[in-house]
């Protein structure tokens, strides 16, 4: 007890430590006993002086260790999906990579992405505020790199920076903003989210994949049976589990054919191969290329007796685009 008093009382170049100063500035950066106290004395107990200062020299740090592991391969990390609170008019989606799934997985790493999500949904949002359709941007990871953080800092220093804590190479791979018109919708999806940060104006959901559909619903329907934002989030459910490459057309067939396929019976040789036929092993399976890629063809993921159109159909809803994030998809060799 007579030690931890003198450390936080005692005189030096910086006169006597504050410990509401101390508790202050470990509050704000996150940083060490040692190092905040270090700080706080060569600054003279000036909080802000001692944090800028622990904050330049951990990014020359971060710097250093991100020059030594840049050629370490980054094939896991977290999609973040960021949303705006007060509408559901806009959204930004972003892959942010590491090595292992334990850093994915800690704290300082989810708080990165998350400032990722936000910094890049607030860059873009502002050119996007009257829309008469809804626009997709695609943002690089080079460019993802340049844009400024709240700090004024870049997301390529904040990166080197979180690469100092968690001494892992990390890579901004890649980002994503959607933007609809107020007679519009935006549904979102993060499977398994590991890690929601909220705060007073938006939220950022965080896991393996993410989505984003948007669609235009008009006619009359059951409000009660009809919410736009679980709706939403059932087709973007469908997008992450069934991987369709294009939206693609759906024509509701005609209702003879629709009659005919209800009365069809089963011939006697295909009732016999549903059973324990030696033969079944012989029938081929369809070839992949085969398995439909548009949307509106596939068998929706939640009801499988239909297919997305014919549920689209049924609400009178239009999807306008779509996107769908998998973490690593294509890296090394990935899916």
């Amino acid at each position: 007890m007579l030690i931890l008093r003198r450390l936080l009382h005692t005189s030096g170049p910086g006169g006597v430590l504050s410990k509401s100063n101390l508790a202050k500035l470990r509050k704000r950066t996150g940083f060490s006993f040692v190092n905040c106290k270090k700080a706080l004395e060569k600054y003279e107990q000036d909080v802000d002086k001692a944090e800028a200062w622990l904050q330049e020299q951990a990014q020359k740090e971060g710097w250093t260790k991100a020059t030594k592991l840049k050629d370490r391969a980054t094939s896991e990390g977290l999609i973040g999906l960021a949303f705006a609170n007060h509408n559901h008019f806009s959204a930004a989606m972003v892959e942010v990579n590491c090595e292992t799934d334990f850093v994915a997985r800690n704290e300082s790493f989810q708080n990165f992405v998350n400032q990722v999500a936000m910094t890049t949904l607030t860059h873009y949002r502002k050119d996007c505020e009257q829309l008469s359709e809804p626009v997709k941007i695609s943002i690089s990871g080079n460019d993802l790199a340049s844009l400024k953080a709240d700090s004024g800092q870049s997301l390529q220093d904040l990166t080197a920076l979180t690469i100092g804590q968690v001494k892992e190479n990390m890579t901004l791979r890649r980002a994503l903003c959607m933007f609809v018109p107020a007679d519009h919708y935006l549904g979102h999806y993060v499977h398994s989210p590991l890690n929601t940060i909220k705060d007073k104006d938006s939220f950022c959901q965080m896991g393996k994949y993410g989505s984003l559909v948007a669609f235009q619903q008009k006619g009359k329907v059951d409000k009660h049976k009809f919410q736009p934002g679980e709706f939403g989030r059932r087709l973007c459910q469908h997008i992450i589990g069934m991987n369709p490459l294009n939206i693609g057309e759906y024509t509701r067939p005609p209702p003879s054919e629709v009659e005919n396929q209800d009365l069809e019976v089963p011939k006697p040789d295909e009732e016999a191969s549903k059973g324990f036929s030696d033969s079944e092993d012989n029938i081929p399976a369809p070839p992949e290329e085969e398995l439909p890629t548009e949307m509106l063809k596939q068998e929706y993921l939640l009801n499988p007796s239909i297919c997305v159109g014919e549920h689209l159909l049924e609400h009178k809803v239009t999807i306008l685009d779509f996107a769908r994030f998998e973490i690593g998809e294509n890296i090394d060799g990935g899916s």
